[in-house]
């Protein structure tokens, strides 16, 4: 089981069995903390997001953590990225870049969220999602040819599902 916990005063990731049979080992200790995002499909590594520049201004970077501790954490990418989804291979990752604060809800525009693609071999970036309207929390469905998200409009959010060729329904 991989979990968060904030006990020492930032929020970490942690690791134990699932039977319970070895108290939880702190695996993480950067000072900004983590967010957990799931498991690599080979079992010993994690996706996670982390602060990693400047406070809020698009800090959040993926982050590979492996969970024997040695290795300690691979920041995928240098760039921004928010609500982070690993493909069921682990050879991808859906991700949100951009989009506006809480605080301009419905906002129609260039700035609004986009649902990108990041391709973790030859670390090469696709932007599938800008339509003027803030996307968020992309999720692969289970074939891995596709993916669900949310669109947000005027008169509120909308379920979507898109093929990685780019056509959204």
């Amino acid at each position: 089981i991989a979990f968060l916990s904030g006990r020492d005063g930032t929020t970490q990731i942690y690791v134990m069995p699932l039977d319970g049979s070895e108290a939880p080992k702190q695996i993480t200790h950067h000072s900004e903390g983590y967010q957990l995002h799931g498991w690599f499909p080979d079992g010993e590594s994690l996706l996670a997001t982390g602060r990693r520049d400047h406070y809020w201004r698009d800090a959040d970077r993926m982050i590979r953590v492996w969970i024997d501790g040695d290795r300690g954490e691979h920041v995928l990418a240098d760039a921004m990225a928010e609500f982070p989804d690993l493909s069921p291979d682990g050879k991808q990752i859906l991700f949100v870049c951009e989009g506006e604060r809480w605080w301009r809800k419905g906002y129609t525009g260039e700035r609004a969220a986009q649902i990108w693609l990041f391709e973790i071999e030859s670390g090469k970036f696709t932007e599938l999602i800008h339509d003027g309207f803030e996307c968020y929390w992309p999720q692969w469905n289970s074939k891995g040819d596709g993916f669900y998200y949310t669109r947000g409009e005027h008169s509120g959010a909308a379920l979507w599902h898109a093929r990685l060729t780019g056509e959204a329904e």
